[in-house]
């Protein structure tokens, strides 16, 4: 504890990995069946999104109880 997170540097990871996880699939996709693990490269909340939420609720929090 004791360190903070540089956001915009995950949400930058966070979308960096996506790209990189859906290029190696479908680069698989060529060679092999991907049929059972095409959910993987669906569109979901990457990690940089959900911690922008989940600041943000914090902060609200924070804030209410002041």
């Amino acid at each position: 504890m004791g360190n903070e997170v540089d956001l915009s540097s995950l949400h930058k990871m966070s979308i960096e990995y996506a790209e990189a996880k859906n290029h190696a699939i479908k680069g698989a996709g060529e060679i092999v069946e991907i049929e059972d693990i095409k959910h993987i490269t669906e569109d979901k909340e990457s990690m940089g999104e959900r911690m922008e939420k989940l600041k943000e609720e914090w902060d609200s929090q924070r804030l209410s109880f002041l």
